[in-house]
C-alpha cells in the first residue's frame, strides 16, 4: 500500500485485545514537521481502512455494558428514575 510519498517498514500482530485484534503498523515519514507527521499517520489509517472495508472487512463498534451495585448489592441504575404517573391525583381532581 503506498500513502503520501511514506515507506512502509512492516505490519505485525500484537495481541487480542477486549473487542479487537492488535496490529502495529511502521512506517517513515520523511519530515520533523509535526503537521506532516501527524497528516500521513491520518493519510495512513484512512488508506488502511479503505483497503480493508473494499476487500469486504466490516468493523463492529465496540460496546461494553456495566452495572453498578450498592453495599447492600442492590443495582444501581446509570440513569435517573422516571416519575411515577399521578394517576389517583388526577382521579380526585376530577372529582372534586
Amino acid at each position: 500500500m503506498v500513502a503520501s510519498g511514506q515507506e512502509f517498514i512492516r505490519s505485525s500482530f500484537l495481541t487480542f485485545g477486549p473487542s479487537s485484534l492488535d496490529f502495529e503498523l511502521l512506517f517513515d515519514v520523511f519530515s520533523d514537521e509535526f503537521d506532516v507527521v501527524a497528516a500521513a499517520r491520518t493519510d495512513v489509517g484512512i488508506r488502511v481502512f479503505e483497503a480493508m472495508a473494499k476487500a469486504g472487512y466490516e468493523f463492529a463498534y465496540p460496546t461494553q455494558t456495566t452495572f453498578t451495585a450498592a453495599p447492600d448489592g442492590t443495582m444501581i441504575m446509570p440513569f435517573a428514575e422516571s416519575p411515577k404517573p399521578k394517576a389517583n391525583a388526577e382521579k380526585t381532581a376530577k372529582r372534586s
